[in-house]
């Protein structure tokens, strides 16, 4: 049975007492399950061998969830673009592009699909960079949440994370998070406020710019929708809860995927 630990009067110090216990169940090998921007996620450490194999394990949906019969795998979690993209392969006409992705849509629920580098870094699982490989996709991201930057503070580690179903009211499915020893409530994810502080306090005071009620101004697409010019284009709360995109060095090529509970887009240069 996980210990629950209860955050969802978004007091301080509790929060941050959650955390800590959290990176401690992290640092042991242990899975938690968090919440942040785009939801809920199953998260553990990604050099323990046995925490990736458990992320690793396809989830499959349950009645309660509209979407297809799997979620998508763990995603990388790192503090800053820095930690996340060198552990990719970036060629050298779209590294211009993923630096400037990765200054306009981070830290945020926006996740860059990117080829895995050829030689396997010290600080990962040989079992995940293994899949990393044979799959040649490497999802990362830089979350904005104060829960999960937090953690990764304090794990001094990268951190996979893989999406949870959820209910229709925002919380874990019932049996999703069998698999954890910790799980942080805050309630269902239908809002951003711990993002909102973490921004704030990171900004000055200034007013978050990332998130579903106030998105990111990035280029991209509705789907089926082409133009010449994506500069104008603004992700808003009218786009599908659900969405993928493709990356080219002219643009994107938005559809939607039905397998993401969370609010996320991601984004695959190519």
């Amino acid at each position: 049975m996980a210990e629950v630990l209860d955050i969802r009067g978004g007091d301080e110090q509790a929060v941050a007492k959650a955390v800590t216990r959290a990176a401690e169940t992290v640092a042991d090998g242990q899975l938690v399950v968090i919440p942040d921007e785009a939801g809920y996620h199953m998260v553990g450490s990604i050099v323990d061998p046995s925490a990736a194999e458990s992320l690793l394990r396809p989830t499959v949906l349950t009645k309660q969830s509209d979407n297809s019969d799997v979620l998508p795998g763990p995603v990388v979690l790192g503090p800053d673009a820095a930690s996340v993209l060198g552990l990719a392969s970036v060629s050298t006409d779209s590294e211009e592009l993923v630096q400037r992705l990765s200054r306009r849509c981070w830290p945020a629920p926006v996740v860059m699909d990117l080829v895995p580098q050829t030689t396997p870094p010290n600080n990962c699982s040989a079992s995940w960079w293994t899949h990393v490989t044979d799959t040649g996709q490497l999802p990362v991201r830089v979350p904005a949440h104060e829960v999960p930057r937090g953690l990764l503070d304090l794990a001094d580690t990268l951190l996979l994370a893989r999406p949870l179903d959820l209910t229709d009211s925002g919380d874990p499915t019932p049996g999703s998070c069998d698999s954890a020893t910790l799980i942080l409530q805050a309630g269902p994810r239908d809002s951003l406020e711990g993002t909102r502080r973490s921004e704030s306090e990171r900004t000055g005071g200034t007013s978050p710019t990332r998130g579903r009620s106030e998105p990111p101004r990035w280029r991209g697409w509705r789907a089926g929708r082409w133009s010449s010019s994506a500069r104008a284009t603004r992700v808003d709360r009218r786009w599908p809860r659900h969405c993928f995109a493709k990356c080219w060095p002219n643009g994107y090529n938005a559809g939607t995927r039905s397998w993401w509970t969370g609010v996320s887009w991601w984004v695959r240069p190519v």
